[in-house]
């Protein structure tokens, strides 16, 4: 009797879309970077799911679209010396976040609904791709919820809904990954029968739950503009924590809305997934896991991604290196999703 792990369906088709899927969520979180960091997000003010995919096209649409942005609170209070050529530069970033998160949304859908028809689903995994579908909408919606955060007397948008969209993106992107590698193992694994949560197994779930955690922090500090204070390393201007940590009141308010205290934990939780994802490194060598290079790659990737968020610091969060600060984020939580299904499952 097959357990209820072992529901893999030999369908390569899908797995290679699903890994397209993944693919295309990755390239939108540098896409997403890069349009945070040149502050572009605000650039464009209405929300036209149908027209708005259509740029301007002529010199009287860019005035008109240029104007528009004019009566912002952004332009009014902070772009007030903009020209339209400046305008231009931070609308194509905007544009091509909103446009390439539609694409993701067509390409799926037409390949969900290519697939159902054909047949090619198998029940067991029709419920999660159809809330997979529901994610992503739930994504675009929040999306607009972010901008629109940022329309008001305060152009700047709120820093949580910049974590809840940027979550979103992640929750996607392991969702993706995760039936993608689901569905590949079937044509050549299986799972175990009576499968048991080893240490380490336990131990690297702990893990992606920190790489989160420091993902989200990450994000609050991106909206807080918080990289721009304490731009050294280790100490932060000579203190181990901010002096005014405690700022704030009532007391819990710290921990999510004070720039320094914000920049702290997030490093603090960096430093604790570091370790984490080292110790997966150590335990493949010790217990000569099948699986060595990819828990090796995250012990690795681990290293490299903190060695970017200090660069990041002490560059003042130069737009290159910031916009590989999140894209290896995406990696190193890529190779977690694919480290945890290789110990699921054993050769056959």
């Amino acid at each position: 009797m097959q357990s209820r792990y072992d529901c893999a369906v030999q369908n390569k088709s899908l797995s290679n879309f699903l890994f397209l899927i993944a693919a295309m969520v990755l390239i939108m979180a540098v896409i997403g970077a890069a349009t945070r960091l040149t502050e572009s997000g605000l650039s464009i003010v209405e929300w036209k799911p149908i027209s708005g995919a259509i740029p301007p096209m002529t010199e009287m649409d860019w005035q008109q679209e240029f104007q528009t942005y004019q009566s912002s609170p952004q332009f009014q209070k902070v772009n007030q010396h903009m020209t339209l050529a400046e305008f231009k530069n931070i609308f194509w970033w905007e544009w091509v976040h909103r446009q390439w998160g539609r694409l993701i949304g067509l390409v799926y859908a037409a390949g969900l609904v290519w697939f159902w028809l054909r047949k090619q689903i198998p029940v067991n995994y029709k419920k999660p791709l159809i809330g997979l579908l529901l994610l992503g909408g739930a994504q675009g919606l929040m999306g607009w919820l972010m901008v629109k955060s940022g329309l008001v007397d305060d152009p700047a948008v709120s820093h949580y809904r910049l974590a809840a969209h940027l979550f979103l993106a992640v929750l996607i992107y392991i969702w993706a990954l995760w039936l993608a590698i689901s569905i590949r193992r079937g044509l050549r694994q299986i799972a175990l029968e009576k499968p048991k949560m080893t240490p380490l197994q336990k131990h690297s779930i702990a893990t992606l739950c920190v790489v989160l955690l420091t993902v989200i922090w990450g994000a609050f500090v991106a909206g807080l503009d918080a990289g721009l204070l304490y731009n050294t390393w280790p100490s932060m201007d000579g203190y181990f924590s901010p002096p005014d940590f405690w700022h704030l009141s009532p007391a819990w308010l710290n921990f999510f809305e004070n720039h320094g205290a914000v920049q702290f934990i997030h490093r603090m939780l960096a430093y604790l997934a570091v370790l984490m994802c080292i110790a997966i490194g150590v335990m493949t060598f010790v217990r000569k896991i099948p699986a060595a290079r990819t828990g090796y790659a995250i012990a690795a990737m681990g290293i490299l991604q903190v060695l970017l968020g200090i660069i990041t610091l002490l560059t003042q969060v130069h737009l290159h290196v910031a916009v590989t600060h999140q894209a290896g984020a995406f990696v190193l939580i890529g190779l977690l999703v694919m480290w945890l299904q290789q110990l699921r499952h054993r050769s056959p």
